[in-house]
């Protein structure tokens, strides 16, 4: 399935879907000074949904959004956490862009832009950062709520590593720094990840890794920057020093602890690429094993996400991952893993071709589609109450809430999980949950589902 087209008119996506980041119209050749960006909507079995073209000129308040075609380290994409809008990066520039390079520029001169799209694929690029990644390159955007954002890339002095800021800012923090303006390393950052209210990040450079930023959601300076013990991603291979891109976390034993790590291996290094997998043993990341494929491509793998996938009592990981080329002719594929092995032990997927880039495109990273909250039904019972929704089997939700301040009024960035994950087998048209003590909250709490990955 070639990855080409534009929708008209962006059509909202469908819950379930891939999203892929994917550079290039299909007719230019690949350009380290710019090339166009599309957000690619296809079904899990390969088939492309929708096209949804970034802006290339300006437009009120929302800026263009172009891509170097030739950096597979770019194109970063993210679902947020709230599972409402996909994240990703570039350059606030036109396709005239007359420098050598995108990644060599000054973010004074070419800043770098934020871009959010949400269910209905409206797009958002009023983010415009002049001090973010300067010279080098913007890598990742991780959300929480749309609104609330995390950056990370590589770059020179105060713009490099990760950084915190807000919708339509033109300013962030950078929490790399610590006591004396020393800045705490990694600054050359790969990919950001928030699992479980934590923020996290890879990377590929000299300090290669997966790391902890902080505690939580950090959005000051100072924050201590950790490797995960085990040092996922850094070699443990054997053959190399570890390349990691993309990176998932999932609860495999049935439970909310995030055990089972698994990152896509750009194939740098001497490394095999591939999806590398870890379990979480005591306090420890032990790997597993590897699944590797034979790509045509100068670099493996830079995209990964997935998803549980429960049939009966039985529970997989299904991955879909991303290769993409580094010349201007493109070149990239979509793949999809299921590793029915279990925690701790080998992986059993083997990886299969379901797309491919068309000439001149290619695929940098890819996430699942945004999704809209779930209509529910509350029912008061004494001080409790009772919420129910309905869903097709196999999906994970998690129940959030607020509570209105004595005027009724409430903010919707103040929604928090007051349910933990909650994984519906297969064939489960509906589900329930008990807020105890909700109906003492007054005077109104609200409720929300959010369909997570």
């Amino acid at each position: 399935m070639l990855g080409m087209g534009v929708s008209a008119q962006a059509a909202p996506f469908t819950g379930g879907n891939l999203v892929i980041y994917r550079v290039g119209d299909g007719v230019s050749l690949l350009s380290s000074t710019g090339s166009v960006v599309f957000l690619d909507e296809y079904a899990t079995n390969g088939a492309l949904v929708q096209s949804i073209q970034l802006p290339v000129t300006q437009s009120g308040g929302n800026y263009p959004f172009v891509s170097s075609g030739v950096a597979t380290s770019e194109g970063g994409l993210s679902l947020s956490a709230d599972g409402q809008y996909l994240l990703l990066q570039g350059y606030a520039t036109n396709l005239s862009y007359s420098g050598t390079s995108l990644a060599s520029s000054l973010s004074t001169i070419v800043p770098r832009v934020v871009g959010r799209a949400d269910f209905n694929g409206n797009i958002d690029t009023s983010t415009i950062l002049s001090n973010w990644a300067t010279g080098n390159n913007p890598r990742s955007v991780v959300s929480t709520d749309g609104i609330n954002i995390w950056i990370g890339g590589a770059g020179a002095g105060f713009g490099a590593g990760v950084g915190y800021t807000t919708l339509g800012s033109n300013n962030f923090t950078t929490l790399n720094v610590i006591a004396g303006g020393v800045t705490n390393k990694p600054l050359n950052v790969a990919r950001l990840g928030i699992f479980d209210g934590q923020l996290y990040l890879s990377t590929v450079k000299t300090t290669n890794g997966i790391y902890a930023v902080g505690t939580g959601l950090p959005t000051t300076t100072n924050q201590a920057i950790v490797a995960l013990n085990g040092s996922p991603g850094n070699g443990v291979s054997g053959s190399g020093t570890g390349g990691p891109f993309n990176f998932v976390f999932l609860p495999l034993q049935n439970g909310s602890t995030l055990d089972t790590l698994y990152y896509a291996e750009d194939g740098e290094n001497n490394d095999a690429a591939g999806v590398f997998k870890y379990s979480l043993v005591g306090t420890n990341w032990v790997f597993n094993g590897a699944m590797t494929i034979n790509d045509v491509n100068p670099k493996g793998f830079d995209g990964l996400t997935g998803a549980l996938e429960v049939s009966g009592n039985a529970t997989s990981v299904v991955l879909y991952a991303t290769s993409g080329g580094a010349t201007t002719g493109g070149g990239g594929f979509l793949y999809v893993f299921t590793d029915t092995a279990g925690y701790n032990v080998a992986p059993s997927g083997s990886p299969t071709i379901i797309a491919a880039a068309g000439t001149n495109t290619t695929f940098r990273g890819i996430a699942f589609a945004p999704v809209a909250f779930r209509n529910l039904s509350v029912v008061k019972a004494g001080n409790d109450m009772n919420i129910a929704w309905s869903t097709t089997g196999g999906k994970r939700y998690a129940l959030q809430a607020v509570t209105a301040g004595p005027d009724g009024r409430y903010s919707t960035n103040a929604f928090t999980d007051v349910s933990p994950t909650i994984l519906l087998p297969g064939g489960t048209p509906q589900t329930n949950y008990v807020d105890v003590g909700g109906a003492t909250n007054l005077p109104a709490r609200y409720y929300r589902a959010r369909q997570l990955p």
